[in-house]
C-alpha cells in the first residue's frame, strides 16, 4: 500500500494494523479499558470517523452542495421516532432505564449520522469517482491480507490455547474479524472477476482461513454460501483449477492448525436446529446452546408483551423487561445475539420496519444500479459482489447484532456510495453521447 497520499482510510488501516501485533493479555489489562463508557481500543476510529464527517460537511457548505439522498432522510426518521418511543415508555410505565436509553441514542446517532452518512459524504466530495473506491477497496484487502498473517502468527506465539483465534484483540469481540472477513471475502471476488488479477484469489484463500480459526459458526455458513457461488460461477471446474488448490490448501490447513477446538466448532454446525426450532429442552438435555436459546425465547415473549413500540434500546431496558421465569436459566442479562430479534424488542414494528426500510434500500438501489449497466463488465461485477456481501450480512445478523459496532456503517456506506459512483458515471456517460449525437459526431 502507498501511502503516498494519505486519507482516512489509511490511517484506520494502520491501526488495524497496529492492533493485529498486540497479544491479548497486553489487549486484556490495557485496551479494553472504558472512558465514558468507550472502550479506549475505538477511541482513534471514532475520532477519525467524526473529523471526516466535520470535514465533507465543510466542504460542503463552502461548496454549497450538501449530499442527501433517501437512506439519509430514512435513518433520520429512524432517529426522530425514539424521542416518541421514550415518551412513550415513560407514560406507560413502571420503568426505563433513561441511561441506557440514551447511551444507546447516542450510538445509533453516531454511528448512522457521523459513520455512514460522512462516509458517504467523503466520496460523495470526491466527485463519486469509482477508480479512487477501486483503490480503497484495494487498500483495504492488502492490509487485511497481512493482518490475517501477522494475526496468525502472533495468536501461535502468545495466545494458543487461551481463547478463540482473534485479528484484533484490542477489540475484543469477534464481530469485527467475522464482518471484515465476509465482506471481503466476496469483494475479493469482485475485484477478481473485475480485472482477473490472481492476488484477489490468495487474498480469498487467507481470508477463509482467518475465518475458520475465528470459530464463528455463523461465520462459517456464509463462508459456505461463498464457496458454493464460485463453484457454480465456475462450473466446478474450480475443482480442477490452480485456484481451487489454493482455497482448498487454505482452508483444510485451517481446519488442521486449528485443531480440536476447531472440529469442535464444525461439528457445532448441527446446533442450528436448535435455533431453527427454539427447542430449550432438548439444549438443556444435551448440554448445548442452552443460554442463547433461552435468550431467544425470552425476546419472543418480550415481543409479545409490546409489539408495537418495543421496550426501549438499551441493555438496562431488557434487563427491566425480562421474563422473570428465566433468570435461573440465563445467570447474566444480555442481549439475544440476533439482530432482527433485538431491533424487533427494543423499537417495536415501527422502528424495526423503518430500519429494515433503510438496509433495504440500499440493497434495493445496488440491485437497479446492477440492471443499469450494459456494456461495463468489471463494474458489473463489482455491483454484483457488493451486493452478495450485504445479503451476507443480513444472513450474518441471524446470529450478530452488528448495528453496534461502527465498521458495519462504514461497509453500508462503502456499498451505497459505490452503486452512486457507478450510477454517476453511467449518467455522466449517457450525456456525453447524446452530446456527440447532437453535434454529429456519432451516427
Amino acid at each position: 500500500m502507498r501511502f503516498k497520499k494519505l486519507n482516512i482510510f489509511t490511517i484506520l488501516l494502520a491501526i488495524l494494523l497496529l492492533y493485529s501485533f498486540i497479544p491479548k493479555t497486553i489487549a486484556e489489562s490495557t485496551f479494553w479499558l472504558r472512558l465514558y463508557g468507550a472502550p479506549i481500543a475505538y477511541i482513534p476510529f471514532f475520532l477519525l470517523f467524526l473529523f471526516m464527517f466535520l470535514k465533507g460537511i465543510g466542504l460542503s457548505l463552502i461548496r454549497r452542495d450538501i449530499f442527501i439522498h433517501k437512506p439519509i432522510i430514512i435513518f433520520l426518521i429512524f432517529l426522530m421516532y425514539f424521542p416518541f418511543q421514550f415518551v412513550f415508555l415513560l407514560q406507560r410505565g413502571p420503568e426505563i432505564a433513561i441511561n441506557d436509553y440514551i447511551t444507546d441514542y447516542l450510538m445509533f446517532c453516531f454511528y448512522g449520522v457521523v459513520v455512514f452518512y460522512g462516509t458517504t459524504l467523503y466520496f460523495y466530495n470526491k466527485r463519486n469517482n469509482s477508480e479512487i473506491m477501486h483503490k480503497i477497496f484495494d487498500q483495504f484487502m492488502k492490509i487485511l491480507f497481512f493482518i490475517c498473517i501477522i494475526g496468525t502468527i502472533r495468536y501461535f506465539l502468545f495466545d494458543y490455547k487461551m481463547f478463540f483465534y482473534n485479528i484484533f484483540n484490542p477489540l475484543r469481540y469477534r464481530l469485527f474479524e467475522v464482518l471484515f472477513l465476509v465482506f471481503f471475502s466476496a469483494l475479493a471476488l469482485g475485484r477478481f472477476y473485475a480485472t482477473r488479477e490472481k492476488k484477489y484469489i490468495f487474498y480469498f484463500a487467507i481470508y477463509g482461513f482467518s475465518l475458520i480459526l475465528s470459530g464463528s459458526r455463523t461465520g462459517y455458513i456464509v463462508f459456505a454460501f461463498l464457496i458454493i457461488y464460485l463453484l457454480l460461477r465456475e462450473n466446478y471446474k474450480l475443482l480442477s483449477s490452480i485456484r481451487g488448490f489454493v482455497i482448498i490448501l487454505a482452508i483444510t490447513s485451517a481446519v488442521f492448525v486449528g485443531g480440536d477446538e476447531i472440529t469442535s466448532r464444525i461439528k457445532r454446525l448441527q446446533e442450528v436446529s436448535l435455533y431453527a426450532t427454539f427447542d430449550l429442552d432438548r439444549s438443556i438435555q444435551e448440554k448445548r446452546s442452552a443460554r442463547r436459546i433461552t435468550f431467544l425465547i425470552a425476546s419472543i415473549d418480550m415481543i409479545k408483551e409490546s409489539p408495537l413500540i418495543g421496550v426501549g434500546i438499551g441493555k438496562g431496558n431488557i434487563e427491566i423487561n425480562f421474563p422473570y421465569y428465566f433468570y435461573d436459566s440465563v445467570g447474566t442479562i444480555a442481549r439475544p445475539h440476533n439482530f432482527y430479534l433485538y431491533i424487533m424488542l427494543s423499537t417495536g414494528i415501527i422502528g424495526t420496519s423503518i430500519f429494515l426500510y433503510f438496509i433495504f434500500y440500499i440493497i434495493k438501489y445496488g440491485y437497479r444500479t446492477f440492471k443499469k449497466i450494459r456494456h461495463n463488465q468489471p463494474k458489473k461485477e463489482m455491483v454484483l459482489h457488493l451486493l452478495i456481501s450485504n445479503i451476507l450480512i443480513l444472513i450474518m445478523k441471524i446470529g450478530y447484532e452488528f448495528e453496534t459496532e461502527p465498521f458495519i456503517w462504514m461497509l453500508w456506506a462503502f456499498s451505497f456510495s459505490y452503486f452512486i459512483c457507478v450510477r454517476t458515471e453511467l449518467s455522466n456517460e449517457s450525456a456525453r453521447h447524446a452530446r456527440l449525437v447532437e453535434q454529429g459526431e456519432i451516427i
